[in-house]
């Protein structure tokens, strides 16, 4: 119920809005008071609950706001050093879009794209695609937008390479795990076959045992 209260109090106040379309643009229009009230006439006694607050998830030391009150965090008060000190993809975001003119915003991504291509950082490849969809939406039709994409495929070519580089070594660990597996298979067949040896069992019957020809069995009776 409180969520199908909101609801309408917000549809009302759109069905306002439309009458006012170019006022309420205005940052200090006052939108209108909506006092949502409820007349029941059900036999049992109300148990809705009336505050959408307390039928929400809740987070651990977050108290809740009230509703359609937000937080503002002004960036422009956190130092471009900071932001890019920080080992968080979230703060570089912010140091893009605070970028006030293009050869800042081209100098910002420079160092970040510097400090997303350091090995011993390691930032996952999943902060670098985050990272580099923000930035695309930040500039999109900007007349320094092929400069940016240059910068970007630079990061998106390391983070390939690095890619390539970890799947090549993950085929030749599985090679060497192989090979060692078949040695090791290897050495316990001689092991068997110089058992059967040893009952002087035919080395035609061992040859139908193992799968193995005579002149490779007869090799490994010399040995």
């Amino acid at each position: 119920m409180p969520y199908r209260m909101l609801k309408y109090e917000i549809e009302i106040i759109e069905s306002i809005l439309v009458d006012e379309k170019e006022e309420y643009k205005n940052k200090r229009y006052e939108y209108p008071n909506i006092i949502p009230i409820v007349l029941y006439t059900g036999e049992i006694e109300w148990n809705a609950e009336l505050d959408l607050r307390k039928i929400q998830l809740k987070w651990r030391n977050y108290k809740g706001m009230e509703l359609s009150r937000y937080n503002v965090y002004d960036i422009n008060k956190i130092s471009n050093e900071k932001l890019l000190k920080e080992k968080s993809i979230i703060n570089k975001i912010m140091l893009m879009e605070k970028a006030r003119n293009k050869k800042e915003f081209i100098e910002n991504l420079n160092k970040i794209s510097k400090e997303l291509k350091c090995k011993e950082l390691k930032y996952t490849k999943e902060e670098k695609d985050f990272f580099i969809v923000a930035v695309k939406a930040i500039v999109q039709k900007q007349d320094y937008k092929e400069k940016v994409d240059e910068i970007l495929k630079d990061i998106e070519e390391v983070e390939n390479s690095m890619m390539q580089i970890i799947e090549t070594l993950n085929e030749e660990r599985a090679k060497l795990i192989k090979d060692s597996i078949n040695e090791g298979k290897k050495k316990c067949e001689i092991k068997h076959i110089k058992n059967m040896l040893k009952e002087n069992l035919s080395i035609e019957l061992i040859s139908k045992i193992t799968e193995m020809t005579e002149s490779e069995i007869k090799r490994i009776s010399i040995k």
